[in-house]
């Protein structure tokens, strides 16, 4: 017995989409992540400083990038422990580019939220600084380090 299978005569093979298709399915995904946030990301979401410091307390900073700055907090609106992923506003000139890329992101947080495996966005809020991503809480360090002391990374299969 070995590990292959035949073709059965008669049978087609299965097309390979193209290059040009992937790139346009990827690019309608984007569209799409960004009209979600954009939705997500209108006038109610901005917030003032005595608004954040109200709602959030037990402020404690965890991490830093090189655009943003994570905080865990207790969140007052669903009374728990979230993560708050901070990402600095740009300058005027660079805000456009930047609002996309920060609108693609929560765009496609919204498209998996019902994904067991993903992290869950509470909502986002802005002020004049920075913009706000209110998440769910992973503990255990940076997924980064876990695939590298592991060394493989181990998928598993659907079938």
């Amino acid at each position: 017995m070995g590990c292959t299978q035949s073709a059965s005569a008669g049978a087609s093979a299965v097309e390979q989409p193209s290059n040009r298709q992937l790139q346009q399915v990827s690019s309608q995904r984007r569209q799409r992540a960004t009209s979600v946030a954009d939705d997500l990301l209108g006038s109610n979401t901005w917030v003032s400083q005595e608004a954040f410091a109200a709602r959030f307390s037990e402020v404690e900073a965890r991490g830093h990038g090189t655009s943003c700055e994570v905080f865990t907090a207790i969140d007052a609106t669903i009374g728990s422990r979230v993560a708050i992923k901070a990402i600095e506003k740009r300058t005027d000139d660079e805000l456009g580019v930047q609002r996309t890329q920060v609108l693609r992101e929560i765009g496609t947080m919204k498209m998996v939220e019902r994904h067991p495996n993903a992290i869950k966005l509470h909502t986002v809020l802005q002020d004049s600084d920075r913009f706000y991503l209110v998440l769910d809480v992973c503990e255990g360090g940076e997924l980064y380090e876990h695939i590298q002391n592991r060394k493989v990374c181990v998928a598993r299969t659907h079938k």
